[in-house]
C-alpha cells in the first residue's frame, strides 16, 4: 500500500513537468495544501513543475492531483505516530542511521586520503605466505597461446611467421589475424587461465590436458580445422598456485588491510586526544 501511495506521488510528480500557472503562483510563496496540522508551499513543488520551459495542459488539474496526494500521506503518517506512539524509539533510530551515514562518509574519505594504493613485492610475498593455504586450485591453470582455424582460412606464409615470434608488435598483429580468420583464439600468453573456464573452447579429443606440459608447442589437425598451441607454463590442481596467479585477489585484500588499519589507526588517535584533553571520561571501575 505504501509503495502505491508513493508510485501514485510519484507519477503526478512527473506528469506536472509544467504549470502554465506557474508566474502566478510564485509570486509569493503561497500555501496550496493544509493537512492534518501542516502545510504545502509551492515552493516545495515549484522545481517538479518544469522542464525546460515546457508548459502542460491541464496544469492547474495536475498542482490539485500533486496537492491531494501530499495531503493524503501527510494525514496517514499523522496517524501512523498516533498509534506507533514511541517517539523517543523512533528518535533513536533516526540518531542511529544519521550517525551510521556520519561513519560511512568519514570513513570513505579517510580511506580515499590515506590508503596509498601502491603495494610492494615484498608484501605481495609476505601476504603469500601468510595466505598460501587459502588458495587451492580445482583444476590445472596454464598459460598459454591457442588458436583454432579453418583450414581455407589459414594463410600459413602470414600465420606461422607471426605465430613463431613473440614480440609485442607480432602479437598485436597476430590478434588482428586471429580476430579476422579464427574461430578461437587466446593469444595473451602471460595471462594464467583457468583450464575449467577454457576447456570448452579447446577439443577434448585433439587436445588431452593430461599430454600437456610447459614448454609444449604443438600443431594438431582434424579434416576441416587446424588447432595451434604452446603452454608457457602449467600448474596442476596438486600443486600451489604462483603468487602471480593470485595476485588480483591478494591487491583486494592487501588494500582492504590498508584502509583497516588506517581507520583504527585514526580512530585511536581521535580517541587519545579527545582523552588527553579530558574530552572523555569513563566512570566504569
Amino acid at each position: 500500500m505504501r509503495n502505491d501511495r508513493w508510485m501514485i506521488f510519484l507519477i503526478g510528480s512527473i506528469l506536472i513537468v509544467s504549470c502554465k500557472n506557474q508566474n502566478s503562483l510564485s509570486s509569493d510563496d503561497k500555501v496550496i495544501a493544509r493537512a492534518c496540522n501542516k502545510e504545502l508551499k509551492f515552493s516545495e513543488v515549484k522545481n517538479l513543475l518544469y522542464i525546460n520551459g515546457t508548459d502542460l495542459k491541464d496544469s492547474v488539474k495536475l498542482l490539485y492531483s500533486l496537492a491531494e496526494n501530499w495531503a493524503s500521506e501527510a494525514c496517514f503518517i499523522e496517524q501512523a505516530k498516533k498509534i506507533i506512539g514511541e517517539p523517543q524509539r523512533i528518535d533513536e533510530l533516526v540518531d542511529n542511521y544519521r550517525n551510521s551515514l556520519y561513519l560511512d562518509e568519514y570513513e570513505k574519505k579517510l580511506k580515499r586520503e590515506k590508503t596509498d594504493s601502491s603495494i610492494t613485492e615484498e608484501e605481495f610475498r609476505k601476504y603469500y605466505q601468510e595466505k598460501r593455504g587459502e588458495y587451492k586450485l580445482d583444476g590445472p591453470i596454464l598459460k598459454l597461446m591457442y588458436v583454432k582455424i579453418n583450414k581455407k582460412q589459414l594463410d600459413e606464409k602470414i600465420f606461422l611467421p607471426l605465430w613463431n615470434l613473440t614480440g609485442k608488435d607480432q602479437i598485436q598483429v597476430l590478434q588482428k589475424y586471429c580476430s579476422d580468420f579464427a574461430e578461437e583464439h587466446i593469444i595473451n600468453g602471460d595471462k594464467w587461465q583457468k583450464w575449467n573456464e577454457i576447456n570448452d573452447i579447446i577439443p577434448q579429443k585433439i587436445i588431452d590436458i593430461n599430454k600437456l606440459s610447459k614448454g609444449l608447442q604443438q600443431r594438431y589437425e582434424n579434416k576441416d580445422h587446424y588447432y595451434f598451441i604452446k603452454v608457457f607454463d602449467i600448474v596442476r590442481p596438486n600443486q600451489e598456485p604462483p603468487l602471480s596467479f593470485v595476485k588480483e585477489q591478494a591487491t583486494r585484500s592487501i588494500l582492504h588491510m590498508k584502509k583497516m588499519d588506517i581507520l583504527e589507526s585514526n580512530k585511536k588517535a581521535i580517541y587519545d586526544k579527545a582523552l588527553s584533553s579530558k574530552q572523555i571520561y569513563i566512570y566504569v571501575k
